[in-house]
């Protein structure tokens, strides 16, 4: 499944390091496709946390699903491991108000 996003230019600088002016130019000059598809390749194999919005609507009485990019960010993977352990601890022991032993955000 493929899932097409919008984004303001801050969104497509930080996934494709170059604002959205370089990447049209590059879509538009046939002689610059290798160059362009190296930019859109930039984020492959690279964690990113993204905060979305999506809204259903009909357009010519077709259902699609639009979806907002509104923040990008590279995952700080340590961050979100704890804050995942957090989750599940939070999970398996909800009367807890604490964790012996367990410090979420320090080093």
């Amino acid at each position: 499944n493929v899932l097409e996003m919008s984004s303001f230019d801050e969104g497509g600088r930080r996934l494709f390091e170059c604002d959205a002016h370089e990447i049209a130019a590059l879509w538009e000059d046939e002689a610059r496709t290798e160059e362009l598809q190296d930019r859109l390749r930039r984020p492959t194999w690279k964690r990113f946390v993204f905060n979305l919005t999506s809204k259903r609507e009909t357009f010519q009485d077709e259902d699609r699903v639009k979806v907002n990019l509104n923040e990008v960010y590279e995952e700080d993977t340590l961050k979100e491991a704890r804050k995942k352990l957090a989750e599940i601890h939070a999970t398996l022991n909800p009367a807890a108000d604490g964790m012996v032993g367990f410090k979420v955000g320090g080093a």
